[in-house]
């Protein structure tokens, strides 16, 4: 029995210029055939994850992920879709899931929403072109956020953290794409994360570019959140356990929230050897760092066939109501 639900994710009320499909699209299948490839192929939809769930000897589960009918490393998106559709609605986990050999928990916390433990967010110290990705990115003179985080940092991918001063400058970025790409390109196609402080409930309003994926702006996912909060809880910013990030992207597109907190790693293997810092240079401690937020249930369809020939155009328009 094949069975495929459709979830959101990290949904906020409205959306970006009154979107009104905030959050963003996965579709997780069960009981999938060994080879994913031209189930996810036909499944294919703009911005939408697909995650399919496959046995583990190590945990609960493992997942294959896809997007934009590309193979994909599995990441918080599709972690905590699957981990939303095995748990139920009230399964509280945690649920553990085998990544690149690891093991990765989903737990549902007591607000309700669901999070992952990200990889350990660290900082990485060097040269990251500063006055080269400003130009690219059309910040004003003078519009750099003081007291915040701003270079490059990881929770699994590198992301430039560029605080801007406020929400209204962040939306109205027009960042060059050909040079921001370069810049990318030289430092380990690396991601810019602008971020501005906000008054509206939520900590800060964020936009992501990442001009080497071919997509000119996207939502903030789980990994990008997670270097975030990772460098704010090392600056001594607040990092607690309250919205962290919305997008605010000036294009129609998804509008996102995500929830993180950081927990420090006892460990002076994690302290010393993962930093990134250059010989000599004072170590700052790794941190645990967990990101979510809320996941729905949207459709779901099962097809008592062979798994190979389904198709979304057979799954039929029943399925597609939950789009």
């Amino acid at each position: 029995m094949l069975e495929m639900h459709r979830v959101r994710l990290f949904a906020r009320a409205g959306g970006v210029g009154g979107s009104a499909r905030p959050g963003m699209g996965a579709i997780v299948v069960l009981g999938g055939p060994d080879d994913m490839s031209a189930l996810a192929e036909g499944l294919d939809e703009p911005a939408t994850t697909i995650a399919a769930v496959m046995p583990s000897l190590k945990a609960d589960a493992q997942i294959e992920m896809w997007r934009d009918g590309i193979r994909q490393p599995v990441d918080g998106t599709g972690l905590l879709a699957a981990a939303h559709v095995l748990l139920g609605r009230d399964g509280r986990g945690p649920m553990r899931f085998e990544v690149d050999g690891g093991v990765v928990p989903v737990v549902r916390e007591a607000d309700g929403r669901l999070r992952y433990r990200a990889s350990l967010s660290r900082d990485l110290v060097g040269d990251f072109g500063g006055a080269e990705v400003l130009d690219a990115m059309g910040v004003p003179s003078g519009r750099i956020a003081d007291g915040l985080p701003f270079g490059l940092a990881s929770a699994g991918r590198t992301t430039l953290l560029l605080p801007i001063a406020d929400a209204a400058t962040l939306r109205a970025l027009r960042p060059a794409f050909t040079p921001l790409a370069g810049w990318s390109a030289g430092h380990g196609a690396a991601s810019v994360l602008a971020y501005a402080p906000t008054d509206g409930g939520v900590d800060f309003a964020a936009r992501l570019f990442d001009p080497l994926a071919g997509r000119t702006e996207e939502a903030p996912g789980p990994a990008v959140v997670a270097a975030l909060v990772g460098a704010l809880a090392r600056s001594g910013a607040d990092a607690r356990l309250r919205p962290v990030v919305v997008s605010e992207g000036r294009l129609q597109g998804p509008a996102v929230r995500l929830y993180g907190r950081a927990e420090p790693v006892i460990s002076d293997v994690a302290a010393g050897g993962r930093t990134g810092s250059r010989p000599g240079a004072k170590a700052q401690p790794c941190l645990k760092v967990w990101v979510g937020g809320d996941v729905r249930h949207m459709g779901f369809t099962a097809i008592d066939r062979a798994p190979q020939l389904a198709t979304s155009r057979e799954i039929g328009e029943d399925w597609r109501l939950g789009a």
